[in-house]
């Protein structure tokens, strides 16, 4: 209940409203525009039933800076580093896409002008899925907090093209990559980054994981190599659940580690610098791979635009932990790929079981139909040339 009382200030004829903003706990006036008590006691009493409902008033007039700072502060402290990036990417789009003055003014149009703005620059329905999501996210809360009296109806595509981003890179592919690293970073940094990326294909960590992963520091992820098996320890505050989890090591990543001599067991897993003898950024990261990628000639994708030539995607950092999941999925069930993966969902695991589920329908029928078209069947020698066939992705001896 917004508690709304009645002044008359010295010198002044009309009476005035003053109560406490609930939001920023300054206090606020406004004129009942009437010298008449009586008059302005009915004023106050409006006031104060709308400013308590949220549906008009000062409350009501919050901008979209103020609630966006609102929301930072409140909420931001307990989010992912990842997620709250997500939500100021959402942030930056709606300034610029819409630049609202006020938080009421998002409404329905604003957010289909937000879709037709992604879709004119070729993003992904993924991408514009998770942008109003977010928005609606933000908007709820703005509501439930009572700075905004309704909730937009945000239509949301409910389907999306499912499936891998892009194909697993094969051994082939991995070693060409990491030949091409020396051409991108320079001889004296080859080593590391060369290090960093076998790590990668044989462990299956997510980019931002491998950059943290230490050998001593829990308070984001380190290996475990002192139990009866190896294992990964990641804190709530790293791990997109933001829970504590333990989750096993994949067996040749732990041969990896075990390679390390105790002594050399301090600091983080990877030592990886710049020129300047800094860590580089996930961001910057990131975009050397994708050069060691491109240099590398490894294509994984090609993505279809609207207008013009298709782009071609490289191979990413992401792309060698889709290569360790295909790889397991030949191996081991869905639920323990899952754990190995660290996916939320099930379904998320099952997209590495496509391939190889029509792999083994393929062979199924072959054996069937035996020699009609004069091969042997199952047994007959694969094609080398075969891209994504299993010999492609054995682990190195």
């Amino acid at each position: 209940m917004i508690a709304v009382r009645l002044i008359l200030r010295a010198g002044r004829n009309h009476w005035e409203c003053r109560w406490i903003d609930p939001v920023t706990g300054q206090k606020r006036t406004r004129s009942t525009k009437t010298g008449n008590k009586r008059e302005a006691d009915r004023f106050a009493a409006r006031l104060e039933e709308d400013l308590t409902r949220g549906e008009r008033g000062d409350v009501q007039n919050m901008t979209w800076a103020e609630a966006r700072r609102l929301y930072e502060l409140e909420e931001f402290p307990r989010l992912a580093p990842k997620t709250r990036d997500k939500l100021s990417d959402t942030f930056r789009l709606v300034e610029r896409v819409i630049n609202p003055h006020r938080l009421a003014a998002v409404g329905e149009n604003e957010a289909a002008a937000m879709c037709r703005d992604l879709r004119s620059h070729e993003r992904s329905e993924f991408t514009v899925k998770s942008h109003l999501s977010v928005l609606r996210r933000f908007l709820r809360w703005c509501h439930r907090r009572g700075i905004l009296a309704r909730v937009p109806t945000i239509s949301i595509p409910a389907r999306t093209v499912g499936g891998m981003k892009g194909r697993p890179p094969t051994r082939e592919e991995f070693e060409r990559m990491l030949a091409a690293t020396v051409h991108v970073v320079g001889p004296q940094s080859a080593p590391d980054w060369q290090r960093f990326l076998e790590g990668l294909w044989l462990s299956g960590l997510r980019l931002a994981e491998a950059l943290a992963l230490h050998w001593t520091d829990n308070s984001e992820i380190t290996v475990d190599l002192d139990g009866k098996r190896p294992m990964f320890r990641i804190q709530a505050a790293t791990d997109k659940t933001r829970k504590f989890r333990v989750f096993p090591i994949a067996a040749e990543f732990a041969q990896f580690l075990d390679a390390v001599f105790p002594q050399d067991r301090r600091g983080f897993v990877f030592n990886l610098n710049n020129a300047r003898g800094r860590r580089p950024s996930m961001d910057t990261a990131s975009k050397t791979i994708a050069q060691i990628g491109e240099r590398a000639g490894v294509k994984v994708a090609e993505i279809k635009r609207r207008k013009g030539e298709p782009k071609i995607k490289w191979a990413s950092a992401h792309d060698l932990r889709r290569a360790f999941g295909f790889r397991w999925s030949l191996r081991v069930l869905p639920a323990i790929l899952m754990l190995l993966m660290r996916h939320e969902s099930i379904q998320t695991t099952m997209q590495f079981y496509v391939g190889r589920d029509a792999e083994t329908a393929a062979e199924e029928m072959w054996r069937a139909v035996g020699n009609t078209f004069g091969n042997t069947g199952a047994s007959e020698t694969p094609d080398p040339k075969s891209a994504n066939h299993v010999t492609d992705f054995q682990e190195p001896t």
